[in-house]
């Protein structure tokens, strides 16, 4: 197996190291640092093609899920099919799960007016074998006649390497520097060179994924738009992948939708060190003889204090979740600001609102 190249525990080792934080500290104070208050902007009203997008993007690993979650399977099942998976290198090769997942979501795509009919290419790499290899479909709509192109998110061990090549790459462009998270940028890379390999007509085509795959279409937006195609994309819980300055060069053609407890789009070396730094604040604040704590802990409630401290904390190649940013929060879908998910939330609820299957669910596409 390919080692990933970021090593994660020197990073967290440093992190312990520069603030004074403990392992014990952070259990100590875990419950002021659970919640999220984010300060609200504008209501968004959803449109009327997000579902669409949201079902495109979101419904692929549903299959998985719903063997693992809801159907009765024996231990001994599960790791048959993961060997097999696994261990099985035949040329072409896809697995059962795998052809079944893809069966699945067809099935789910048709009742957004998406089938087999209107699918242009499908690029079923195999991503369980190498890093940066990405699994993606392109449709063409049916009324305009303009490409679709949905990215999976993380499924294989590799993904998930992928996911962990945490490393920041500089790229420079007409003068320009940009940072990006290394292991999505060479993903988008050749998700770029496959479709222009193809000999698609990307002006005004749609990138969408999740989890993993949102971040993969943010940058290919970029790298396109750089090379003056224009494109946008429409992403569920994107993980930070780019600087703040490609950030905000791309909030007129990418839109970011995150749920009210998904920490994914949180999980950045940034947002870890706002957090450890919030935690050292709060661990000096409490330790004065005359503190009161219910006071002080309510102080670090206070909704701008996120992103006060996420902007005093950032360095010029700390990565972002791009484009504009719309939370949905108890019911109600608004826009947020970017540093709102510069600190990292130690909420266990993550895993459930991080499933693909809640963002096409009535909560965000109602």
């Amino acid at each position: 197996m390919q080692k990933c190249p970021f090593d994660v525990k020197a990073a967290f080792q440093k992190m312990f190291k520069d603030t004074g934080i403990s392992l014990f500290d952070i259990i100590k104070y875990q419950k002021q640092v659970t919640k999220r208050v984010p300060a609200f902007g504008k209501l968004v009203t959803p449109s009327a093609d997000l579902k669409t997008y949201a079902t495109l993007a979101c419904c692929f690993m549903t299959y998985r899920f719903a063997n693992v979650m809801m159907k009765p399977m024996s231990f001994a099942r599960l790791i048959q099919a993961a060997m097999i998976d696994k261990y099985d290198f035949k040329s072409n090769y896809l697995s059962m799960t795998t052809k079944r997942s893809i069966i699945d979501y067809l099935n789910r795509t048709k009742h957004v007016g998406y089938s087999v009919d209107n699918m242009v290419m499908c690029n079923l790499s195999q991503s369980d074998k190498k890093l940066y290899q990405p699994f993606f479909f392109v449709f063409r709509n049916p009324d305009t006649g303009s490409l679709i192109i949905s990215l999976r998110g993380t499924t294989t061990m590799m993904d998930t390497m992928t996911d962990l090549d945490a490393r920041t790459q500089q790229v420079s462009h007409t003068g320009t520097i940009h940072y990006f998270h290394a292991g999505f940028y060479e993903m988008a890379l050749i998700v770029v060179q496959k479709l222009k390999l193809a000999d698609f007509d990307l002006n005004n085509a749609t990138f969408t994924g999740h989890s993993m795959g949102a971040a993969v279409a943010a940058i290919c937006v970029l790298l396109l738009q750089q090379q003056n195609i224009s494109t946008k994309a429409v992403v569920f819980s994107p993980p930070p992948c780019m600087d703040e300055r490609s950030c905000i060069f791309l909030e007129q053609s990418v839109t970011s939708y995150v749920l009210e407890r998904d920490s994914v789009p949180e999980m950045s070396v940034h947002a870890i060190r706002t957090l450890f730094t919030r935690i050292q604040h709060i661990k000096l604040q409490n330790a004065h003889p005359h503190a009161e704590q219910q006071q002080l802990i309510a102080n670090y409630f206070e909704p701008e204090n996120t992103k006060q401290l996420s902007e005093q904390t950032t360095l010029e190649d700390d990565l972002f979740v791009p484009g504009r940013i719309v939370i949905s929060y108890i019911g109600r879908m608004h826009e947020i600001e970017r540093h709102e998910l510069g600190q990292f939330t130690l909420n266990f609820q993550t895993i459930i609102d991080h499933i693909s299957g809640k963002y096409f669910m009535d909560e965000c596409c109602e």
